[in-house]
């Protein structure tokens, strides 16, 4: 019976994935800054941030961080996370009021995929995985 549940168990984690990066399955726990200095380093890397978030142009969500101004990373919301309890919360707090910009400042913590194409615009994107917390200082 323990051979049974032990074969069980092997069989079902390989069902279980998570998304490839050059990384293979580590979680880098990084700055945003990080990010933006080091995009090859990270490219294609689970990340885990807290950062500013500010709704931008175009229904764009840019995630930015005071210590490195003149940049910011996209953050890529796909459809299977819609209507979430999370992102909903999330698509409050960035576009109330817009588009007047909010007096306070919103902090995200998310967990995602880093991607950056050199020749792309934008260059630097997080494809959302989980949005562990929205709050407003």
């Amino acid at each position: 019976m323990a051979a049974l549940i032990l074969l069980a168990s092997v069989l079902l984690s390989g069902c279980v994935s998570s998304p490839a990066s050059s990384m293979g399955d580590e979680l880098a726990i990084t700055s945003l800054c990080q990010l933006i200095k080091n995009p090859e380093k990270y490219a294609g890397s689970r990340v885990h941030i807290k950062s500013k978030i500010r709704p931008s142009a175009h229904s764009v969500i840019a995630l930015y961080d005071d210590d490195c101004k003149d940049a910011v990373i996209v953050l890529d919301v796909p459809s299977a996370l819609e209507g979430t309890p999370e992102i909903e919360k999330m698509m409050k707090v960035v576009w109330v009021g817009y588009p007047v910009p909010r007096k306070e400042i919103a902090v995200i913590e998310l967990y995602g995929i880093y991607r950056w194409k050199k020749e792309q615009v934008p260059s630097r994107y997080i494809v959302a995985e989980r949005v562990v917390d929205v709050t407003v200082m």
